[in-house]
């Protein structure tokens, strides 16, 4: 561990030498367990992704190196898991460089791998998003309801949505919340995923399959007008 993670760097100020046991993504800074208490109860850092300073120090090298603020684009946020690092534009722009196309028959495709069966997350599963802490959330028809899988696999929570049938599923993350549409229903449901219940619900002109979220707005797949 470098020294530049080794200490809490809020503590550092304060010209006192304390351990960091967590790394906070949006703030690029180092903290203590006392530190990251105080940081996820403040509103304006409360909802800042926040992972162990172990999992930060075995990120790759290249990953590593990405910072808030990048050399190339302006207004762009980083954002870091432990096992991917992606880089979201607020507002479209080009880069700096570009790769020159390759003709497809000099592409080198690689055969698909199954890593992981789930199992848990029940039968006629319809749709899915990807939680906090590697967990994923499926809808599920037959059983009326959310299931919520762990990272491993095995399964966290279920969410009672009866009696309407979800389609599909996307998830919130600023709110923590889920977006959910139905088969056959012009309804739209916000799930909030800690209290496991129904927060709003929203009528629509016409029934929606497909959503997705994306830089703070909902999409939706409608079976009559398409995108919205």
């Amino acid at each position: 561990m470098s020294y530049s993670t080794a200490l809490c760097d809020v503590c550092c100020l304060r010209h006192l030498s304390k351990p960091s046991t967590d790394w906070c993504l949006e703030c690029e800074e180092g903290l203590c367990m006392d530190c990251k208490e105080h940081h996820s109860l403040l509103k304006a850092t409360r909802n800042h992704n926040i992972i162990p300073i172990i999992e930060y120090q075995r990120l790759p090298n290249n990953a590593l190196e990405i910072t808030r603020n990048c050399k190339f684009h302006r207004k762009v946020d980083v954002e870091y898991s432990p096992s991917q690092v992606s880089i979201m534009k607020r507002r479209k722009c080009k880069r700096r460089r570009r790769r020159p196309n390759r003709p497809l028959n000099q592409l080198q495709i690689s055969p698909l791998r199954l890593k992981k069966k789930i199992s848990a997350c029940g039968k006629r599963v319809t749709g899915c998003t990807l939680l906090r802490h590697g967990k994923i959330a499926f809808t599920n028809k037959l059983e009326e309801g959310i299931t919520v899988v762990k990272s491993d696999g095995s399964l966290d929570f279920k969410i009672d949505l009866k009696p309407f049938a979800p389609f599909d599923i996307t998830y919130i993350p600023n709110t923590n919340n889920i977006a959910v549409t139905f088969d056959n229903s012009k309804d739209i449901k916000i799930v909030d995923v800690n209290a496991r219940e129904v927060l709003k619900t929203y009528c629509l002109d016409s029934p929606c399959a497909g959503i997705s979220y994306l830089e703070q707005n909902i999409i939706l797949c409608s079976k009559k007008k398409g995108n919205t």
